[in-house]
């Protein structure tokens, strides 16, 4: 138990930092969702979801696997890992374009601030995972202090009507605020910064792509909910999913604390071949139930009071989104283990499984039931993944 305390005492930690700085970050995103119709609101959004989901490209597994080889400690890993940021940057940038055009948002402006928001999440991404593998969490908290910092000076200029916004200027101040984390590049070496492209670069690419398929499809989840929203009724019906998504989100939150905190832990377990404590799953599961019960009881007059009755029609889903997180975030902390058993391709079989899944539901309730079809669709698929994936768990534990 005493084990169990220290993991929980370490999660708790990463835990209260992130909601401090999501809670930061939704100042900025009350300010945006009041200074702009819920059709604007719904572009911006969209743009927003897209870059984040996007950046991960620059994560593609990478970060994980690395971490979780926990036996490696070498200077030159160390380099191989951080060139093959360069290496996906370059594939990010050739997406995003191909992206931008598809949704008809590939104006001169925003390509600038997109590829200049992808620079500012790369380095954040590849910081992350060096400050995980040495479970430096103050300093993971810090990487995503400082750009909600920004956002939040900003938005307490327009909430005092000393500054306005437009969707453009919104998406700039959002792209760029996450440079505010490369203040955290002077405790990284400058012989491990240098661009060194070798076959092992290359080689851990190859060896992340399922988990990288994995995490991209989870990662672009927001995207290609608010795609699919725009279908029920232009940017309004992105907008107001996208509200009750992101109050839902608390507990991908929650799930990163806990991923970031067991994954080096477990790596460390398994190096000294110890057993995976499964204690720690059940304690955290129903900690994340509990915590979505209140949140679904709380969820409604929260919508109301924080957007003045403009977003009203998010809390009708919002109940279905955050017991679907909550169940996303059980399966995707779970993860942790099949990297520490080197085993990513089942990773991709959940991920690949829940989209299946969702598209399916989507096909037939989104057409009769709009939002609420969407929501639903959610909702069931999360529950196949989690059911999946303890079904593996299970195998590992035998």
């Amino acid at each position: 138990m005493g084990v169990l305390k220290k993991s929980m005492l370490k999660i708790s930690f990463v835990s209260a930092g992130n909601v401090f700085n999501a809670l930061l970050g939704f100042l900025f995103l009350s300010a945006v969702a009041k200074s702009l119709t819920v059709e604007e609101f719904g572009k911006y959004a969209l743009l927003t979801t897209v870059l984040v989901s996007l950046s991960k490209i620059m994560d593609f597994g990478t970060n994980s696997i690395f971490v979780a080889q926990n036996f490696i400690e070498t200077l030159r890993h160390k380099r191989d890992f951080i060139s093959s940021k360069y290496l996906l940057f370059l594939i990010a940038i050739v997406v995003s374009m191909a992206i931008l055009g598809i949704l008809g948002l590939l104006s001169s402006y925003l390509v600038v601030i997109f590829i200049a928001g992808l620079v500012g999440y790369g380095v954040n991404i590849t910081l992350f995972a060096l400050f995980q593998k040495e479970e430096q969490y103050k300093k993971i908290i810090l990487l995503n202090t400082i750009p909600a910092v920004i956002k939040t000076v900003f938005a307490v200029l327009v909430f005092l009507n000393v500054f306005s916004l437009t969707t453009e200027i919104a998406f700039t101040i959002f792209s760029l605020s996450i440079f505010g984390s490369l203040f955290l590049l002077r405790h990284v070496k400058r012989e491990e910064k240098l661009p060194d492209i070798t076959f092992e670069s290359v080689r851990m690419i190859k060896k992340s792509t399922p988990a990288g398929i994995s995490q991209l499809i989870r990662e672009g989840w927001p995207a290609l909910s608010s795609t699919i929203a725009k279908m029920t009724g232009a940017f309004t019906g992105v907008g107001i999913f996208s509200i009750a998504d992101k109050i839902s989100n608390i507990f991908t939150l929650i799930s990163l604390s806990i991923f970031t905190v067991l994954l080096p832990q477990n790596s460390e377990r398994k190096k000294q071949k110890l057993k995976i404590d499964f204690t720690e799953t059940f304690v955290l599961s129903i900690a994340i139930i509990l915590m979505a019960v209140g949140a679904i009881f709380a969820s409604k007059l929260f919508v109301s009071e924080a957007f003045d009755g403009k977003f009203n029609n998010a809390a009708q889903i919002l109940g279905i989104l955050i017991s679907s997180s909550a169940i996303t975030a059980i399966y995707t902390f779970m993860e942790n283990y099949f990297f520490v058993e080197d085993r990513p391709g089942d990773i991709l079989i959940i991920n690949t499984g829940r989209l299946g899944t969702f598209l399916v539901l989507c096909f037939h309730l989104v057409p009769i039931a709009g939002l609420n079809g969407l929501a639903w669709s959610h909702l069931v698929s999360s529950m196949v993944a989690l059911a999946v994936t303890i079904y593996f768990t299970r195998l590992y534990k035998k």
